[in-house]
C-alpha cells in the first residue's frame, strides 16, 4: 500500500512539476540588468534632454530625447530624424548640453579621481603619522 502512494505521488508531482517548467520557459524574459538601468537613467530625463547614446556595437548617436516605454525610446537627432531604440541595445547614456553652435558638453561623473585623491590624501597621512611615531 505504501508502495502505491509513492509512486502515485511522484506521478502527481512530475504531472505538475513539467507542465509548470514548461510554462515558466515560454514567457518573456524581463528586461536584463544593463537594460534596466538605462530604462531608470533616460526615466529620469524630461523629454527634449539632449542625450549622448553609444550602442553596444560601439556606434554614438546625439539627440534630444523624445517618448520613453516600457522597453524603448525615441532618439530625435539635429536633422528631425526620429529613431527608436530599444533598451538592450545601448551600452551607455549620457546627459550632454546642446551649447551654441555645434559644441556638446557631456556631463562626467569623475568619483574614480575623487577616490583616488582622497586615497593619496590618506596614504601620505598615515606615513606622515608612521614616521612622526618613529621619531619620539
Amino acid at each position: 500500500m505504501r508502495l502505491k502512494f509513492r509512486s502515485l505521488l511522484r506521478f502527481l508531482v512530475i504531472l505538475l512539476l513539467v507542465p509548470s517548467l514548461a510554462i515558466c520557459q515560454v514567457a518573456p524574459q524581463p528586461l536584463d540588468k544593463h537594460a534596466r538601468k538605462i530604462q531608470r537613467v533616460l526615466a529620469g530625463f524630461p523629454a527634449g534632454t539632449t542625450i549622448f547614446v553609444e550602442m553596444r556595437d560601439h556606434s554614438q548617436r546625439l539627440g534630444s530625447l523624445g517618448a520613453v516605454s516600457a522597453t524603448s525610446f525615441e532618439l530625435l537627432s539635429r536633422k528631425g530624424d526620429t529613431q527608436q531604440f530599444a533598451y538592450a541595445d545601448v551600452g551607455r547614456v549620457q546627459k550632454a548640453d546642446s551649447d551654441q553652435g555645434n559644441t556638446v558638453i557631456f556631463h562626467h561623473h569623475n568619483k574614480m579621481v575623487v577616490s583616488l585623491i582622497l586615497g593619496g590624501a590618506l596614504v601620505g597621512f598615515i606615513i606622515f603619522a608612521v614616521v612622526e611615531v618613529k621619531k619620539s
